[in-house]
């Protein structure tokens, strides 16, 4: 997370350079009251008028360095989430077909919501609030030092050090209790989906089936929330035992003072001014170091994304010489619960083929494994008998399956991939002219992609694979829900 720390650099300092400000101001005002306290019965009111006017200008300087610091604190967030979703869509879209199908979508989902914004909320903006906070006591402790007493900032000071220590009793397992929690709320997340993507099947009879297996998953994710708030709760509550301990020595040591009559009734009410601008720091530095370390794990699981190859951006264009031929060359696959047999064949240019067997045979394995999607099998996939990159294989190839994936957008950047397939439209308008008017109408016009039917979805893809112009089509039953009318 240090890059988009280093992003938010200048944000951040922005953000600092006003809280500063701020906490100087704040810092002012228990010297006034001090210097009221002391001087007042010798001065008069000509020195309450002119504190008073002091309060009112401070109180311009606080309120609008306040509301800069705020705002920079809201651009910090913005582009921390703009950053690292960015580049999180990057690595994830990267990823090996055979590597990203081993979780669902809704577990990258959560990704992006879950814990991206636990990362934000438990990592980034902590740290930022404990450079806040240790500005806070630097200027606290001068103004105590240099304006009240320095054996009353010394104490202070020692005794938050003590205090500082008691977040370390915690992080370990507060870090293990976020994570259950995350991974709960994964798993909720996840089972709603798949319950809401078969509404189909609820009615009055799986009605009560439905809503029970909903409320076990509720219910197990809402416990690990609770397991999780009852232990940050036990450290935020030894986290605030420790601050009232240093009021009571802090108070102990001013009585102590004042019968003395080592400091002035303006030092001691001055000295309780600070004590809640200076505890209310040191809780937020405490708070903040448990917030960090039960972020640790949320923070590995998403660095292990980060981390993955990305795929190399390739303009696509015409491969740079005529596609011939398309060799398997000893062609086979196992993951350990489905085997291909080796095979070898020769697809030469100017012909249609057509793969059969019953199935489960491995037809659709086979495609997946020429067009490069599958990338563990063994032999070679050769163009005009030469072994090419997959970057050069996209140039060449074009599959098209019977669940062509459309996305939620208008009919043009379906076509083209969002404008990434060069048509030169020709062919796709060709093949629209055969299409019946009102067949024509809906699926360029459409709303929704879910308001088209299953065959209108698949002439879209055909016209994707029109749009793409390869060499090589792969087709795995991509007419079956097409109509007679608009399949001649």
């Amino acid at each position: 997370m240090r890059r988009y720390l280093n992003n938010l650099k200048t944000l951040i300092v922005i953000q600092l350079i006003f809280t500063t400000i701020y906490s100087i101001t704040v810092a002012i005002f228990p010297l006034l009251n001090q210097y009221l306290f002391d001087y007042v019965l010798q001065d008069g009111i000509s020195l309450v008028i002119k504190l008073l006017l002091l309060f009112l200008l401070l109180i311009a300087i606080n309120a609008c360095s306040q509301y800069i610091s705020r705002i920079y604190e809201w651009k910090v967030a913005k582009k921390f989430f703009e950053d690292i979703k960015h580049d999180l869509f990057k690595h994830i879209i990267s990823l090996k077909s055979n590597e990203f199908a081993k979780k669902k979508p809704s577990e990258y989902l959560s990704v992006f919501n879950n814990d991206v914004e636990t990362i934000e909320e438990g990592y980034i903006s902590p740290i930022i609030d404990i450079i806040k906070s240790v500005i806070n006591l630097l200027i606290f402790s001068s103004a105590m030092i240099f304006f009240l007493d320095w054996r009353i900032a010394l104490v202070l000071f020692t005794a938050s050090l003590l205090t500082a220590l008691i977040p370390k009793l915690f992080k370990e397992k507060l870090s293990v209790k976020r994570r259950e929690h995350l991974l709960a709320l994964q798993f909720y997340f996840g089972k709603v989906v798949d319950l809401l993507s078969g509404k189909n099947r609820i009615d009055s009879v799986t009605f009560a089936a439905f809503k029970e297996e909903h409320e076990l998953s509720l219910r197990n994710s809402e416990e690990k929330r609770l397991q999780f708030g009852k232990y940050n709760t036990i450290s935020n509550m030894l986290n605030a035992i420790g601050i009232y301990f240093i009021q009571i020595v802090i108070f102990a040591l001013v009585g102590y003072l004042l019968v003395s009559q080592e400091i002035t009734i303006g030092t001691g009410i001055a000295t309780f001014g600070y004590l809640s601008s200076f505890l209310t720091p040191i809780q937020n530095i405490l708070d903040c170091t448990n917030l960090i370390h039960s972020t640790k794990d949320t923070i590995k699981k998403t660095e292990s994304y980060l981390n993955n190859d990305l795929l190399n951006e390739f303009e696509v264009g015409k491969y740079p010489v005529p596609v011939e031929k398309l060799t398997l060359n000893n062609i086979s696959y196992d993951n350990g619960q489905f085997a291909l047999a080796p095979i070898n064949y020769c697809f030469n240019k100017g012909k249609k083929y057509a793969i059969i067997g019953h199935s489960g045979s491995g037809k659709s394995t086979l495609l997946k494994i020429i067009h490069g999607t599958i990338d563990d099998s063994n032999g070679h996939v050769l163009i005009n008998n030469q072994e090419i990159s997959k970057e050069q294989l996209h140039q060449v190839i074009f599959s098209i399956n019977q669940q062509e994936h459309l996305f939620q957008t208008n009919f043009l950047n379906n076509v083209t991939l969002f404008n990434s397939l060069k048509d030169d439209k020709r062919l796709t308008n060709e093949l629209l002219e055969k299409l019946s008017n009102v067949t024509k109408k809906k699926i360029t016009s459409y709303e929704k992609v879910d308001q088209l039917s299953g065959g209108e979805k698949q002439i879209i893809g055909l016209l994707r694979m029109l749009a793409a112009n390869r060499d090589i089509i792969l087709m795995d039953e991509s007419f079956s829900n097409i109509d007679k009318e608009n399949s001649n």
